[in-house]
């Protein structure tokens, strides 16, 4: 993915970090997801990007335009937890 102006991404950072989002979509092939997300804290600023899944099944229950939770390993920059965010009423 191209960096666009004022995107921040840190670099080498260890940890697990916390974000939330949409999913854009789904790319079972890759194992990924694309997620439309806002800062996430440590990590790295609001942006659109794909990212790898720990397993496939932690894409099982979702569909595009699903609003989630999500854990990422910042070393791997991969997604090691997602879950659905239910509707406010």
């Amino acid at each position: 993915m191209q960096m666009q102006e004022g995107m921040k991404m840190d670099t080498g950072t260890e940890g697990v970090f916390e974000g939330q989002g949409k999913v854009v979509a789904l790319v079972p092939a890759k194992n990924q997801v694309v997620l439309q997300h806002g800062e996430i804290k440590g990590f790295m600023g609001p942006m659109t990007m794909g990212y790898d899944l720990a397993s496939k099944s932690l894409a099982k229950s979702l569909k595009p335009g699903d609003s989630v939770k999500f854990k990422i390993d910042g070393a791997k920059k991969k997604i090691v937890a997602i879950s659905r965010i239910a509707p406010s009423k």
